[in-house]
């Protein structure tokens, strides 16, 4: 895989580290970990009445720009090349004493094989991506970003190392 974008999307999970340039990173980073992002509160967390919560914020659903922070993301989806885009929300989980893994799920129900799903992790924690089948971790590494089809169950964790742990997901058809 090239690092300055995603050339091909095959059946595999593929991971680049330093996704972003620095300067596109650290205004990415400043901005959704900064005082004045609006965070809203989700009574759950992958299903509802899960006994959990997080703050999430949805910048792209139902093929329409949801958040005047959607220009934060443009660097991200010019590099993802995206053909149709689905959904992109920002999940922000705190932090607990111990750390706690969700229920595993898909993001978006289809049948249709081309869908992938990415999450870019905005901030280094001691939390991670697991994946049920393969039971692979991927460490949450700021400004990293990993894609892979949308049809692999996986969940999140929350850390036990920093207030918060900060992600961004996508899920898209690609070119």
């Amino acid at each position: 895989m090239k690092t300055n974008g995603l050339k091909e999307l095959k059946n595999t999970m593929q991971i680049t580290d330093k996704f972003l340039s620095s300067t596109d990173f650290n205004n990415l980073q400043t901005n959704i970990m900064g005082d004045y992002f609006p965070w809203f509160y989700n009574d759950h967390k992958v299903y509802k009445g899960d006994n959990k919560f997080q703050f999430t914020h949805r910048l792209y659903d139902e093929e329409n720009i949801r958040s005047e922070h959607y220009y934060l993301i443009l660097p991200l989806l010019k590099k993802l090349n995206i053909e149709r885009l689905l959904r992109v929300k920002a999940n922000l989980v705190t932090r607990t004493s111990k750390l706690e893994v969700f229920k595993f799920h898909i993001d978006e129900e289809t049948n249709n094989p081309a869908l992938r799903t990415a999450i870019f992790y905005c901030n280094t924690n001691n939390g991670y991506t697991l994946f049920k089948k393969s039971k692979k971790k991927v460490k949450s590494q700021a400004n990293r970003l990993i894609v892979f089809p949308g049809q692999l169950l996986h969940t999140g964790s929350t850390c036990t190392d920093h207030n918060a742990r900060v992600v961004i997901n996508f899920n898209f058809y690609p070119v």
